[in-house]
C-alpha cells in the first residue's frame, strides 16, 4: 500500500475524484493516440490512392482509423456513463476529436455519438485492413473484429457481438492447450517475440505501482473458485501463503507487464455469452467448453451443461471472471455493463484498517472525474460526484 501513488489509493477507496485534480495517463495516453491517428488520416486525404500504393494506403487509413477508435473506446469506459439505450442519446461522453489541429475545441459528445463513431472507424478498419498483420503490434481485420465484438458487447447488441466474433474466429481460432505450459515458469505465457498465438492484438496497460509483481495480490475467493485440475489454478498464480498470492498469468509473456489486448480466448466468451443471451443454450455452452477443455488437465474436464437461460449466462460469466482476470479494463467494463441487470449486479468492497468501503451497483463513481485542466479552458461539463 505504501508504495502506491495516490492515485491508486483513491481508486482502491472509491473515492470520488481519484485524480484529484491531475490529467492522468489514463486520458492523456488515449488522446496522444488519438492525435497521432488524425494526423496520419489529415496526412492520408493529401495522397492520391494508386494502383501502386493501394494495399499500403488502405494499411495506412485502417490502422489510424482502428488505433483512433481503440481510444476512444478506452476513454469512453472510464469517463462516460455505460452505453444504456434509453439515455445515451443525452448522457454526455468524451470529446470526439477528429482533427488534427490542436487549436479546435470539441465539446462532449454524447455516448451514443461516441459509440456511433468507435463503431464507424472499426467498420471502416475492418474494410481496410489486411486479414493478418505482420505481428500483433499492428491491426488486421481480425483484430478490427474481435474489437467490434468487444464495443458490441458492451452495447447490449448481442447479434451483432455475435457475428464479428464468429467471423474473427472463423479466420483465427486456434487456442493454447495449457496442458502445453511449464506451471512453474515464473511467466508461463510466450512472450510477443516467442509468440502466443491467442493474441490478436498486443497492447499493455499503463505501469502502476498497484499492478507489479512484487505488489500486486490476488483476491483469495478468487483464487479458490478455480478447482484443482483447472490449469489456470496453477498457470495463471503463484501461491505463497493462505492469503498471498501472486499474478503470473500476463498475455505480454513478460512478469512486469500486464496485458490490455484483444485474444481468442476472450472472442469465445463472447460467443459463448451471446448464444445464451439468444437463448441457444446448445451453442453457448459448446462455446464455453471449446475454451475450458484447453485450460483443464487432460482428461480431467467434464463438459459444462446449463438448465436454461440464467443458469448459461451464471456459468459463462463465472468462467470470463476467471479467464480473463488482469486484462486491462476488461473486469471494470463488466461490472459496468452488467450492473444493469439485476441478475448479475455485484457491489464491491474493501477493507483497510478496519474501515469497509462500498461501491454499489450503478454507482455514480464507475464514472472518473474529467481532469480540471479540460473544464477550465474548455469549459467542459463535469461528470457528477
Amino acid at each position: 500500500w505504501k508504495y502506491n501513488q495516490l492515485i491508486e489509493q483513491n481508486a482502491y477507496l472509491f473515492k470520488p475524484d481519484i485524480y484529484q485534480g491531475a490529467t492522468p495517463a489514463d486520458w492523456k495516453y488515449p488522446y496522444v493516440r488519438i492525435a497521432y491517428a488524425n494526423v496520419v488520416l489529415d496526412g492520408i486525404k493529401k495522397i492520391k490512392q494508386t494502383k501502386d500504393n493501394l494495399i499500403e494506403w488502405n494499411q495506412l487509413k485502417g490502422s489510424a482509423l482502428f488505433f483512433r477508435a481503440y481510444s476512444f473506446y478506452d476513454l469512453v469506459q472510464l469517463f462516460a456513463k455505460p452505453y444504456d439505450t434509453e439515455t445515451s442519446n443525452t448522457d454526455p461522453g468524451i470529446l470526439i476529436r477528429l482533427e488534427s489541429d490542436i487549436n479546435v475545441k470539441y465539446p462532449r459528445a454524447t455516448v451514443q455519438e461516441c459509440y456511433e463513431r468507435i463503431l464507424s472507424d472499426l467498420q471502416v478498419a475492418d474494410s481496410l485492413l489486411p486479414v493478418a498483420s505482420v505481428n500483433a503490434l499492428r491491426p488486421s481485420k481480425i483484430a478490427a473484429l474481435a474489437l467490434l465484438a468487444r464495443v458490441n458487447l458492451a452495447m447490449g447488441n448481442y447479434v451483432s457481438a455475435l457475428s464479428n466474433a464468429n467471423k474473427a474466429l472463423e479466420i483465427q481460432h486456434t487456442l493454447i492447450d495449457l496442458n502445453s505450459l511449464d506451471t512453474l515458469a515464473k511467466v508461463p505465457f510466450p512472450s510477443l517475440k516467442a509468440g502466443n498465438k491467442e493474441v490478436l492484438f498486443y497492447s499493455k496497460i499503463i505501469g502502476y505501482g498497484t499492478f507489479w509483481y512484487s505488489t500486486l495480490r490476488v483476491d483469495s475467493l478468487l483464487y479458490n473458485s478455480y478447482s484443482n485440475d483447472d490449469l489456470r489454478r496453477l498457470i495463471f498464480f503463484k501461491q505463497r501463503g493462505k492469503n498471498d498470492i501472486d499474478f503470473k498469468g500476463q498475455y505480454t509473456g513478460l512478469r512486469y507487464d500486464l496485458f490490455s489486448g484483444i485474444s481468442i480466448n476472450e472472442l469465445f466468451l463472447i460467443r459463448a455469452e451471446c448464444y445464451a443471451r439468444q437463448n441457444n443454450i446448445i451453442e453457448a455452452m459448446a462455446a464455453l467448453n471449446s475454451l475450458l477443455v484447453t485450460r483443464w488437465k487432460a482428461g480431467s474436464f467434464v463438459p459444462l451443461i446449463a438448465n436454461g437461460e440464467d443458469d448459461a449466462l451464471r456459468k459463462i460469466l463465472e468462467e470470463r471472471r476467471k479467464e480473463i482476470p488482469f486484462n486491462g479494463n476488461l473486469r471494470w467494463e463488466d461490472l459496468r455493463r452488467l450492473n444493469k441487470d439485476s441478475r448479475f449486479e455485484k457491489t464491491q468492497i474493501r477493507i483497510l484498517n478496519g474501515e469497509t468501503f462500498l461501491l454499489p451497483p450503478n454507482d455514480k463513481r464507475y464514472v472518473y472525474a474529467l481532469p480540471d485542466i479540460e473544464i477550465q479552458l474548455s469549459g467542459l461539463q463535469q461528470n457528477p460526484r
